[in-house]
Formats: structure tokens, sequence, C-alpha cells
């Protein structure tokens, strides 16, 4: 009979970098605050990351590694509701390229 195991697969990245990692190297499983951790960690870093990319350029972009990251987005004011619209659209279209968990 199959058997039910709570957790989530450890991404890549976090299990080659080793973080959190016990010391038998064997995890392969986060629990959900661990999982809740490593998205955070995740994000932080993408958010915290200038893409090459200009914030028209962005929007059309395949969302590629050479994306990765925000334009830079500080030639907008936050008085403006459509610049602040766009920084919406631009923010979730990153989070959804590249941390999609």
């Amino acid at each position: 009979m199959a058997e039910l195991v709570l957790g989530s697969p450890v991404p890549l990245f976090d299990r080659l970098a080793g973080l959190d990692a016990p010391s038998s190297g064997a995890w392969t499983l986060l629990s959900p605050e661990q999982l809740q951790w490593s998205i955070g960690r995740e994000l932080a870093q993408l958010l915290n990351t200038r893409s090459a990319r200009s914030a028209s350029e962005f929007m059309r972009c395949a969302g590629t590694t050479i994306d990765y990251g925000v334009p830079d987005l500080g030639h907008l004011s936050s008085q403006s509701e459509q610049d602040l619209g766009l920084v919406e659209v631009i923010v979730k279209k990153a989070i959804g390229f590249f941390e999609p968990r």
C-alpha cells in the first residue's frame, strides 16, 4: 500500500548550495516551514537582482536565465497609478518566470 509522505521536493539549487542540509546529505523533502523559507529566499534574490532589459523589453521577453531579475524601475513614480500598475505587472511576470512555486 502506498504511504503518504508530507513534504516538498528540495529545489536543485538548494541541494547544490547545501543550505540547511542534514549531515547525512540525504534530504529530499522540505517541511512546510523550510519550503516557505526557500521561497522567501528566492524571492528576495529575484527582487534584488536587476535585469539588463528595460521595462518595455522585459514585458516582451521570454523569461530566459539571461532575463533573470526585474528591470530598473527607478524612473517610475510612486505617485502615478499607471507606473504602479506597470511595477505590479513586471513583478508578477518576474515571479511567474523565475519562482513559480
